[in-house]
């Protein structure tokens, strides 16, 4: 999933981050590993500032499982800390091309979040 997610096309003026989540976390990149060290959305929201590429405001589109889910508020966390609006899956993040071949985009199973600093 992770390699998928960094060919897909950028959004101008949105910051994308790809990682493999869950309702309470992402998962770090790891060479060894599958899955690297889980992320908090403190421990992400530290990354994304250091990365040299976010501006305070700019919306972030977060490709990660389940970011989203009401069940965990990953998304809504970040969102808060960051100040920023995050646009993250509430469900599972597939590929399109995954399933139709040449097909382009991203389908989720549900519906994609969008979740202001201010909400909850």
């Amino acid at each position: 999933m992770y390699q998928p997610a960094l060919r897909d096309t950028d959004r101008p003026g949105i910051l994308t981050v790809c990682a493999h989540g869950s309702p309470r976390a992402v998962n770090d990149f790891s060479w060894l590993h599958k899955y690297g060290d889980p992320l908090s959305p403190e421990q992400l929201a530290e990354k994304i500032r250091d990365s040299g590429q976010f501006s305070p405001g700019m919306p972030i589109w977060l490709k990660a499982c389940n970011t989203g889910s009401k069940e965990g508020n990953f998304a809504q966390s970040l969102a808060k800390i960051l100040n920023t609006t995050v646009f993250a899956p509430d469900n599972f993040l597939v590929k399109v091309e995954a399933i139709l071949g040449a097909a382009q985009g991203w389908y989720q199973h549900l519906q994609l979040c969008w979740l202001e600093p201010s909400i909850l």
